[in-house]
């Protein structure tokens, strides 16, 4: 299993993928996450494809646009904790700080010779008496931020499956241009009654996830459905549009 972060919440993956619609890509931190998508290991994964890559596309170019678009999809600012769920990521933010204050207002307390002295030679008796009221204030900021804290709860399983789903949809949005360069076909969905299966482009979806996550996708046909969807104009909420790159992080021409 490889080990990746939890999913944002649904409003933080759709404000970075409007982000990036406006063409502001910001959020883009490299792809260290996803070293593992290797050329052999694309080879690997691509056994028995059953479709070629198209002329003047090749193997490494196919596994670096990849490795690029999971890792745009997966974005994660930096400094921002790798287990992020929903108002965990708040809440751990403010225990952080409300320990800081707490333990600058402890270690201002405990000051003793000859670190008071200096410190009431430079301020005077004046200042020293600042000093000593602003540990009281530091302590209640410090059992305001616990309290902050502690009003907010992780978010129950449901929003986090919820936020799981919108992932899944995302990855399938963000691979689906690079199909189309890679292979000239359109990565449409074979959901007519009869089909022997979905097509080519949920195959190589498929394949391309588990190689990135070591996983399979669930509800394929759901997922890869919705993420065509939002790929045409005027999609579901107005915004959508086909994912464009810029040149310098995946060139699709």
């Amino acid at each position: 299993m490889i080990n990746l972060p939890d999913p944002l919440p649904v409003g933080v993956q759709r404000w970075l993928d409007a982000e990036w619609e406006r063409g502001e890509t910001w959020h883009w931190c490299g792809d260290q996450n996803f070293l593992h998508v290797t050329p052999d290991a694309m080879a690997a994964a691509l056994e028995g494809f059953r479709l070629e890559l198209a002329a003047g596309r090749s193997l490494d170019w196919l596994t670096t646009a990849v490795r690029r678009a999971f890792a745009i999809v997966d974005a994660r600012i930096p400094g921002m904790p790798d287990r992020v769920q929903g108002a965990a990521m708040t809440r751990d933010n403010l225990l952080d700080l409300a320990r800081v204050v707490e333990d600058c207002a402890d270690r201002l307390n405990a000051l003793g010779m000859p670190e008071d002295e200096a410190v009431k030679q430079l301020v005077g008796e004046a200042g020293w008496r600042i000093i000593l009221k602003n540990i009281g204030y530091s302590r209640a900021t410090a059992e305001f931020l616990f309290a902050a804290a502690g009003s907010l709860q992780p978010d129950l399983h449901k929003w986090r499956a919820s936020n799981a789903k919108e992932l899944r949809i995302r990855r399938a949005r963000y691979i689906s241009p690079i199909f189309r360069a890679a292979f000239s076909w359109e990565p449409h969905v074979n959901d007519y009654e009869g089909a022997a299966d979905l097509g080519p482009w949920p195959d190589f979806f498929d394949r391309t996830i588990r190689l990135a996550t070591g996983e399979r996708a669930p509800n394929l046909r759901e997922t890869v459905k919705e993420a065509r969807t939002r790929d045409l104009p005027e999609g579901p909420r107005g915004l959508e549009k086909p994912i464009r790159y810029p040149t310098y992080i995946i060139d699709l021409a």
